[in-house]
């Protein structure tokens, strides 16, 4: 895992057709420049033991990536001043991991990082408790996006919208069931 700094990461993110969204009030999204995408939304699953074979198998039905960036909602990335087990844990995994209390910036993981990658989203997908813990993970092709949300929810933007059909297909494959839209 490799830190970047915030405008470092915002200067590929233009080049693959990302951008932070101005629309709206802190914390900030991540987005396709031209407001244009497919998603789909996957709900994690509820039981801890689950989660990291969830993301090994979404991670699989992506298009073929060679790294991906995460990108915490809420910068910096603050986690010392949580108290309780829960939160120690978190803490021991975002230390344990190399990320700087107050670091702005995103986490840069090459594929071979993908089970520090997946520790750190099954840390947020199990512990997170608000927006501002959401995360944002882009693989290096650009051509998806995905959001991981306080609610245990991940969405999937595609740039491309045929491509979420054969995503839909593999996942289902996977025995992972989508999320109607009017959920």
């Amino acid at each position: 895992m490799e830190l970047v700094t915030f405008a470092e990461f915002l200067e590929w993110a233009e080049r693959m057709g990302l951008a932070i969204e101005t629309r709206r009030d802190e914390p900030q999204s991540l987005v396709y420049q031209s407001g244009a995408s497919a998603m789909t939304r996957l709900q994690c699953p509820n039981a801890a033991e689950d989660v990291l074979q969830f993301l090994a198998d979404v991670f699989d039905c992506l298009d073929e990536w060679k790294a991906c960036w995460v990108l915490r909602r809420a910068l910096p990335w603050t986690y010392l001043s949580l108290d309780g087990v829960v939160n120690c844990v978190r803490v021991d995994i975002m230390q344990g991991m190399g990320i700087p209390e107050g670091f702005v910036g995103a986490l840069h993981f090459n594929q071979a990082d993908f089970p520090r990658m997946a520790a750190l989203l099954f840390s947020e997908i199990c512990f997170g408790k608000g927006k501002a813990d959401e995360l944002f993970v882009a693989p290096s092709h650009g051509r998806q996006l995905l959001h991981f949300k306080h609610d245990a929810c991940v969405r999937i933007h595609f740039s491309k919208p045929e491509r979420r059909e054969s995503f839909h297909r593999d996942i289902a494959a996977k025995g992972i069931p989508i999320v109607p839209a009017t959920a």
